[in-house]
């Protein structure tokens, strides 16, 4: 025992599992059932792992709510929205990109490191020469 929980033994826990998982509640109840009555280094992975497996589970499981997609507001101006990513590596050299969301103008700055001070160190300069973003 360890508390009021039982600790299982690694020969029965596909049984345990089995078992918490028959009755095909969803995966936030089985956890739960099984945190309050057993333990195991692992549990909850392996309760997850029984979960995503089942194909009864995936066919009742609720499904994120429906979005409409939509578009982006057109900028009014230049410089107003910024869409910034990295890209690559290519040929073990990765690149900063800007785009401009008015303009569409393409930025490609050569990184030799991606952390977040070279990242603020590239965009201070761009803005220095293109004025700050809105």
């Amino acid at each position: 025992m360890w508390g009021h929980r039982v600790v299982v033994p690694s020969a029965c826990r596909s049984k345990v599992i089995a078992e918490h998982h028959q009755s095909h509640m969803g995966i936030v109840k089985t956890k739960s059932l099984a945190r309050s009555y057993v333990w195991w280094p692992g549990v909850h992975e392996a309760v997850e792992a029984e979960y995503r497996a089942c194909s009864v589970c995936a066919a009742v499981a609720d499904a994120p709510p429906a979005h409409i997609p939509s578009a982006w507001p057109w900028p009014d101006r230049p410089w107003t929205r910024l869409h910034v990513d990295f890209l690559g590596p290519i040929a073990g050299v990765s690149y900063l990109i800007v785009v401009d969301a008015h303009s569409k103008w393409i930025e490609a700055i050569k990184m030799s490191s991606t952390t977040t001070q070279s990242v603020i160190k590239v965009l201070r300069d761009m803005w220095s020469r293109f004025g700050l973003p809105k």
